[in-house]
């Protein structure tokens, strides 16, 4: 089992690679720049030879970075799919938003924890030993899959499910299919047609696709859709697509398989990047879209928003006497009070440190009214903390900033909002301060 390891720093390298040890059979190829690691790559395939399982490089690399490397490595086939674990020393959010764009796997910041190397570097394992035996079972299952019946029975047993349809019924579907969707073979051999197979919301497209395949018009032959399950839950899977024309037959074979687990990673993924890592609030970034998103709908409908700029008084004080861990869990104390009675179209996010904004949108009668959202803040705020540690007091300076969209920015917002909560901060905290009622 081949493992790569890419990073100037040989304190960095050396702790990886005595991880990696820890994993059966591993084989570990250390590398101080990208260039050498590309080269043997390069010859790896050049020999079909075995391909590494995983590659954990770091992003800062004398000459070819390790976003450049990685992005290279997604550019071709047969090392696509080889999961990547960037490093990085900056706390940043731009290097995980470039990292995951270019197809990374996983990302770690320094320093390093041990620990949290072990965990996901077995993740990343299971994930590409997973796939490299899907791409066999799947190769091989594209070349004879109505035809060997042993081939047939290997992907039911890789819980790839297959189904076959011909002139518009379900002709066969093998044990893996009926056991993701909770129907017999005699109940989907019975149907007048395929397509309520398909969950609803997927009809048209499906309809389309398969009656334009048909006619021999070229359409993508790998791509994700939903099955409608027998206890009418929704299936999330990949399907590839293969058309089947020949004598007495008109239709297609479908390998399908399950990604529910995969979208939940990429949620989590999604999460990781969007969401501040100890509220679970969104951060900087989601917050920056959803009130770029909101003063679009403004510009557009005429409505109107508020933003509160909120920031902790006393929130130091709790620091520096019960510690730092009571202030994490003040902070989420916080983050709690911040969303209840928040509708769904409303949004709390940390910016950062004891900065929090609210992103208030007008009522169903179109009523806006932030000096009553901020007045039950500040008392909400006001009642007592409970941590561990013991109780905290703390209340809440906030700036308020009305807008109906053009030519107001969230940048903009965001500052008059927060020069407004220094104002108050000025003039004795636990309050709150509308500076203006809309630019637009």
């Amino acid at each position: 089992m081949l493992f790569y390891v890419i990073d100037d720093d040989r304190s960095v390298s050396s702790l990886i690679a005595s991880v990696l040890r820890k994993v059966p059979g591993a084989e570990i190829a250390e590398f101080e720049a990208a260039e050498p690691a590309l080269q043997a790559l390069q010859d790896l395939m050049a020999q079909q030879a075995e391909l590494p399982v995983l590659i954990i490089t770091d992003i800062q690399l004398p000459g070819l970075s390790g976003v450049n490397f990685c992005q290279w490595l997604k550019s071709h086939q047969m090392l696509a799919e080889i999961p990547v674990i960037l490093i990085s020393g900056s706390d940043g959010e731009e290097g995980l938003k470039e990292a995951f764009s270019v197809g990374a796997h996983d990302f770690i910041r320094k320093p390093i924890r041990v620990y949290e190397l072990e965990v996901r570097i077995q993740a990343a394992v299971r994930l590409s030993m997973a796939g490299s035996i899907r791409r066999s079972a799947m190769a091989m299952a594209e070349k004879e899959l109505f035809f060997n019946q042993a081939i047939i029975s290997s992907i039911s047993n890789m819980g790839v499910g297959l189904l076959v349809i011909d002139k518009r019924r379900i002709a066969f579907v093998n044990p893996a299919f009926c056991k993701l969707t909770g129907y017999a073979e005699s109940e989907l051999y019975a149907w007048p047609h395929f397509l309520p197979i398909f969950h609803p919301d997927e009809h048209p497209r499906i309809h389309s696709n398969h009656e334009r395949r048909l006619r021999g018009e070229t359409i993508e032959t790998r791509y994700e859709t939903a099955l409608q399950c027998k206890d009418g839950g929704r299936l999330d899977v990949a399907f590839s697509v293969s058309l089947w024309q020949a004598a007495g037959h008109d239709g297609v074979i479908c390998l399908v398989r399950d990604i529910r687990e995969e979208l939940s990673m990429r949620q989590r993924l999604r999460d990781m990047a969007e969401r501040d890592a100890l509220t679970g609030l969104p951060n900087r970034r989601l917050l920056q879209d959803r009130l770029d998103q909101a003063l679009l709908r403004c510009t557009r409908t005429g409505s109107e928003i508020a933003v509160l700029f909120i920031d902790l008084d006393g929130f130091k004080a709790v620091n520096d006497t019960l510690g730092h861990a009571a202030g994490d869990e003040l902070l989420c104390q916080v983050a709690v009070r911040l969303q209840t009675g928040l509708r769904a179209s409303d949004t709390a996010a940390r910016l950062a440190g004891d900065e929090f904004v609210l992103i208030l949108q007008q009522d169903t009668e179109g009523q806006l009214d932030p000096a009553v959202v901020a007045k039950k803040l500040l008392q909400s705020l006001r009642q007592p903390f409970q941590l561990q540690a013991g109780r905290a007091h703390i209340t809440a300076s906030i700036g308020i900033v009305r807008s109906k969209g053009e030519p107001d920015s969230s940048e903009g917002i965001l500052h008059r909002a927060d020069l407004a909560m220094y104002h108050v901060k000025q003039r004795g905290k636990d309050g709150f301060l509308m500076i203006d009622e809309g630019a637009g």
